[in-house]
């Protein structure tokens, strides 16, 4: 910090009054001193310039200035240039600009607001201002102040991505994918990408979820998010393929959850999504190893879903017992999840001797479905028929 200090003395000195012409080749001297790391030269260099810097040119108050900021003294950098009387808009956007840097965006969108309604042709000051709004978490501000700039010029590469990242976070999805399809026709930069892979996501767009997503693979943006929304998405777009797509994409959904559960091994929600996939490549056994690593981290709100999937894969594995007790955990968490109830009658119907609560459970999920599968529909009356037999003959034993 003294050596910069010394380097503000040495240019104030070298262009102060009268001493121009013989200053500038000590100060040349004196800089390359101090740039080699040859302090004490640098101060005797120093040294040997004039002292009288009292009358303090425009030149000097931004060269002083200059220093500041460079410094990272941006109040001091501020104060320099408020020495200077000058109306010029270079001149003000340079203050706002440095109020920036000092953290004070309020002020900086201020005197950029000033500025721009004084010169409502440019740009640029709208611009910053809108920046400084964005910055104290003045979001629907913002957003009017981008797209204003967006009808003055539709090709303004940060008014695209700012006003994306605003809808991003506001969860407008539908925006966000409007300017951010925009903005990469322009520039394609990882962060606008990954906004583009988040809304296509939140929208159950599960194709252009993989199709950004792959974009940022081969750019080489191999982060949790992404890795994680390519594995959920590829096991959607595998459970609507043709058959003989299934297997493949399901696949490519073990491929990128696996290496997402590698950077983030904290998040249920990889793990679950890992044994879907094996589920639906009939791996019931690895589906099981994933079920049992997920069960005691698994979010309240996924815990129906997951209870009913993990139930489905021990009745699947003639475990009828322990897929009872996933079911009825399953309804204990979301006592409407009626789908559920069908696959308790039947994993009932396996594993119990009394067929009478067997009988009772079909029946309550034929009458809480508004719509019911013609074919679900008449095996539940064929096991009724049966079962109405059973007990006839049988009783409960």
């Amino acid at each position: 910090m003294r050596c910069m200090t010394i380097i503000i003395v040495l240019i104030i000195r070298t262009i102060a009054i009268g001493q121009v012409e013989d200053s500038t080749e000590i100060f040349k001297k004196a800089k390359t001193a101090f740039e080699n790391y040859d302090y004490n030269s640098a101060l005797t260099f120093a040294d040997s310039l004039v002292q009288n810097i009292d009358s303090v040119g425009r030149e000097v108050a931004n060269l002083r200035s200059d220093i500041y900021e460079r410094l990272g003294e941006y109040d001091k950098a501020i104060l320099e240039l408020k020495k200077i009387e000058c109306d010029e808009i270079s001149h003000r956007i340079k203050i706002a600009e440095l109020y920036i840097k000092d953290g004070n965006y309020k002020y900086a969108a201020k005197l950029f607001w000033n500025i721009f309604l004084q010169n409502p042709e440019l740009i640029y000051p709208k611009l910053r201002a809108s920046d400084c709004q964005y910055k104290l978490g003045l979001y629907k501000e913002a957003f009017t102040g981008y797209k204003f700039i967006l009808t003055k010029d539709p090709q303004n590469y940060k008014a695209l991505k700012m006003i994306t990242s605003i809808a991003n976070i506001m969860d407008l999805p539908d925006s966000a994918i409007n300017y951010g399809e925009r903005a990469v026709n322009i520039k394609r930069e990882p962060v606008v990408l990954r906004m583009l892979c988040e809304n296509y996501f939140r929208k159950k767009d599960y194709f252009n979820t993989v199709r950004w997503g792959l974009k940022l693979l081969n750019m080489g943006d191999t982060t949790y998010s992404v890795s994680q929304k390519m594995g959920i998405s590829s096991y959607y777009i595998a459970r609507d393929s043709k058959f003989d797509a299934i297997a493949l994409k399901n696949k490519e959904a073990i491929k990128y959850l696996s290496f997402a559960y590698s950077l983030n091994s904290t998040d249920p929600i990889t793990p679950f999504y890992i044994s879907l996939a094996y589920k639906e490549l009939d791996s019931l056994d690895k589906s099981l190893e994933w079920f049992e690593k997920t069960e005691n981290m698994i979010f309240p709100d996924y815990l129906a879903e997951f209870y009913f999937q993990y139930g489905d894969v021990l009745q699947r594995k003639e475990k009828y017992q322990d897929a009872i007790d996933r079911f009825s955990e399953s309804l204990k968490y979301d006592p409407e999840k009626n789908a559920v109830l069908f696959y308790l009658a039947m994993a009932m119907d396996k594993y119990y001797k009394d067929k009478t609560i067997v009988s009772l459970y079909y029946k309550t999920y034929q009458s809480k479905m508004d719509t019911l599968d013609p074919l679900v529909n008449k095996y539940i009356e064929n096991r009724l028929e049966a079962l109405r037999e059973y007990i006839h003959f049988n009783g409960n034993k």
